[in-house]
């Protein structure tokens, strides 16, 4: 689970950090707090803290001072499949790193001079995860949560095309070096390829090109022919 905090103001992102942690303490008075920052910014850590729970409390919270850019998209990945808190604290971000957050984040609170904005985020990987398992009434549910968030067909269908091109890469390849992508990605979408046979990637694959094609014509609209896909998968 994701968490961030993030803003110019940095007085204002320090206090929002100290209610937080104070909050989640407060509902897990047990959990142990740990914190990353740039004396142990390292990938063994972070696979140490997603995969650990505690001895007294099931879960941790974790503080993130200012990943580093260069392991944010595998730590991302890794920390929004964990059952511990990831409270990631930042300063100003830029578009592109502010999007990598948005996409895997529960809430994020942006913090600038005089006001605090929260935001309600969804993050469109759960509907892959839906995919992975083949529950097509998860997917569902969640496709309809995406919509009454804001997020558009578009969004939805890229990441749904992301992962199908990551399951026929991955069916087809023995290693993540083979296939061309991280191995925490290859692990996760290799255990969900139980549940297809090698046709049937396939078969999603073309039919989700199809939606779009279909749909980029004008013979129907994305947003229903999204929710017949992941009502067939």
């Amino acid at each position: 689970m994701i968490y961030l905090i993030f803003g110019k103001d940095r007085a204002r992102v320090t206090a929002k950090t100290q209610a937080i942690i104070g909050a989640l303490h407060k509902k897990r008075p047990e959990a142990e707090l740990f914190t990353i920052d740039s004396e142990n910014m390292r990938r063994d850590v972070f696979e140490e803290l997603t995969q650990s729970q505690g001895l007294f409390e099931n879960k941790y919270i974790v503080r993130v001072s200012d990943v580093d850019k260069d392991l944010l998209e595998e730590v991302l990945a890794m920390c929004k499949e964990s059952e511990n808190v990831f409270l990631f604290v930042e300063g100003a971000l830029d578009t592109k790193t502010k999007k990598l957050f948005e996409v895997s984040a529960e809430k994020v609170w942006e913090c600038e001079s005089g006001k605090e904005i929260t935001k309600e985020v969804f993050n469109t990987f759960a509907l892959t995860d839906a995919l992975l398992a083949r529950n097509r009434g998860k997917a569902w549910v969640l496709y309809e949560e995406a919509k009454r968030k804001g997020v558009t067909p578009e969004e939805v269908h890229g990441v749904l095309w992301w992962q199908l091109k990551t399951m026929l890469l991955v069916s087809k390849t023995q290693s993540a070096t083979e296939a061309g992508v991280k191995p925490f990605v290859y692990s996760k979408t290799k255990k969900g390829l139980v549940h297809f046979a090698q046709k049937e990637v396939e078969g999603l694959v073309q039919k989700l090109l199809d939606t779009y094609t279909q749909s980029r014509k004008g013979k129907i609209e994305l947003s229903i022919g999204l929710e017949q896909f992941l009502l067939g998968i």
